[in-house]
């Protein structure tokens, strides 16, 4: 008899998946990263709840990679999502609010070009 957590599958995925996003990032595919990491997002989506901090870290990282991507406004868009959770979190004052607050001013103004 055979048996699978549900939480050892998602965690195969989501290292397939970190090792992608590794050979992807390093050579200089970000589109393909980012296509990866959305997949991920999802899973972390459904695993953790669209309001909880993994979320949020999650979408945090796929911005980042969108905007290596050059999709400015779909990373401006993500990175807002995960402002609103880290803020429902962590409160207006906290570190990672403040970084993804500087973060999302510098994507307005690369996007403004």
């Amino acid at each position: 008899m055979f048996f699978f957590q549900e939480n050892e599958i998602h965690c195969s995925f989501i290292l397939s998946v970190g090792f992608s996003l590794f050979f992807f990032s390093r050579a200089g595919n970000h589109e393909k990263c980012a296509e990866h990491l959305s997949a991920s997002t999802e899973v972390n989506k459904v695993i953790y709840g669209a309001d909880s901090i993994e979320y949020g870290h999650e979408l945090h990282k796929y911005s980042e990679v969108l905007c290596n991507a050059r999709k400015l406004s779909e990373a401006f868009r993500t990175a807002t999502k995960a402002e609103e959770i880290f803020r429902a979190h962590y409160g207006d004052h906290h570190e990672l609010v403040l970084e993804i607050k500087e973060y999302l001013s510098q994507l307005q103004m690369l996007n403004s070009f």
